[in-house]
């Protein structure tokens, strides 16, 4: 949001509505469940106990209440529950809020 907002003679204000109308405009990257075919980098981050006060294992789109670090993630085509609409499509994103916003 601050990179579209930059340069900009009005501040944006309130941008929810915004954020929702941008939906399936291709300002978002849809974020999809984790498969057997993701490239492992995407499936956790791991912290070291020497960079971290402890060492952590941060596992993403853990859908099994069952696991261990268990965050209740759910992603689903055009839907999940930590975003709800999916991620920033860098400067395709920021091209649209300002149209919207600005």
């Amino acid at each position: 949001m601050t990179a579209a907002q930059q340069g900009q003679a009005v501040p944006f204000g309130f941008l929810n509505p915004v954020l929702y109308k941008l939906h399936a405009t291709g300002a978002y990257h849809d974020t999809l469940p984790l498969t057997s075919h993701s490239p492992a980098l995407w499936r956790a981050v791991y912290c070291p106990a020497a960079v971290c006060p402890l060492t952590l294992l941060a596992t993403s789109d853990d859908q099994n209440p069952n696991m261990i670090g268990y965050t209740g993630q759910v992603t689903l085509p055009g839907y999940d529950n930590m975003t709800g609409v999916g991620t920033p499509n860098g400067p395709a994103f920021i091209q649209h809020l300002r149209q919207l916003a600005g």
